[in-house]
């Protein structure tokens, strides 16, 4: 095959090699979601995005996630029990906001008896600390992921390097880490792009937090993949997607540290 095909899009894969061989089992993060995939969380302000994905963020870099209800056994038993490595990026919310979360989590998980047969709080901590890379963004300077012609900018590659070696990545929310205009495809897809490129590089899971449309609020259809705000492209860019709405709220607050009560946005 000509150098300059393969320059541009690789060696084509072995076919022989794949028959002759069984697939590799798929390696999941999260229920449905393997590792080196990008997927959407999606929801309206105010609805507890946040304060889910830092449950899932604890649990992770502890090796808990199978012994939560929401994410256990019954929902994909391949999870590992393994901690893992966490990135957060928390574009909205300060400090003193993740601090009284991260609280409001622990106190829960305490309260639900979630630690294993041998591992104490103390151990639990120490996971934490050594797993959970939490980066609270509000007030500090605007992130912004792609140059304006649509690269990645120095700062998606930055993130890039800073996600070597982590599991998952959760972004929330997309608004706040780009200034393009989300309503056209070009540079959602340059965009969605960007978080491919770090889950393939990385082989980490990606979990990036998006808002609901306005119409979808108002017509009732946000538990739909169509849900999101902006340009198809978000949509179809990703593989994977986890809705938000009222009633599964209704049904999960109690998992989700059990303080929705707290979530505003």
């Amino acid at each position: 095959m000509s150098d300059s095909f393969s320059s541009f899009f690789g060696l084509p894969v072995d076919i022989e090699y794949i028959l002759a061989n069984p697939p590799p089992e798929l390696d999941y993060v999260l229920p449905d979601l393997p590792a080196g995939i990008v997927g959407k969380l999606i929801g309206p302000g105010g609805m507890g995005k946040t304060m889910l994905e830092l449950e899932i963020a604890i649990l992770s870099a502890t090796g808990l996630l199978q012994r939560d209800h929401l994410f256990g056994p019954k929902s994909c038993d391949a999870l590992t029990t393994a901690p893992q490595k966490v990135v957060l990026l928390a574009a909205e919310e300060p400090l003193v906001v993740l601090w009284q979360r991260v609280h409001h989590i622990v106190h829960s998980l305490k309260q639900r008896e979630v630690l294993p047969e041998g591992m104490s709080w103390l151990e639990f901590r120490d996971l934490l600390r050594a797993n959970l890379l939490m980066f609270p963004l509000a007030g500090a300077k605007r992130v912004n992921l792609l140059t304006d012609d649509l690269q990645p900018s120095e700062t998606a590659l930055a993130l890039g390097r800073l996600c070597e070696g982590v599991r998952l990545l959760i972004a929330d929310p997309l608004r706040q880490l780009h200034l393009a205009d989300e309503n056209q495809s070009s540079p959602m897809s340059a965009l969605m792009s960007v978080f491919k490129q770090i889950a393939h590089d990385t082989g980490a899971a990606v979990l990036v937090a998006h808002h609901t449309s306005r119409a979808a609020s108002l017509q009732g259809y946000g538990g739909s993949a169509d849900a999101g705000r902006g340009s198809t492209a978000l949509k179809d860019d990703s593989r994977w997607e986890i809705n938000l709405n009222l009633p599964i709220i209704a049904s999960a607050s109690c998992s989700v540290a059990g303080v929705a009560d707290t979530n505003a946005q």
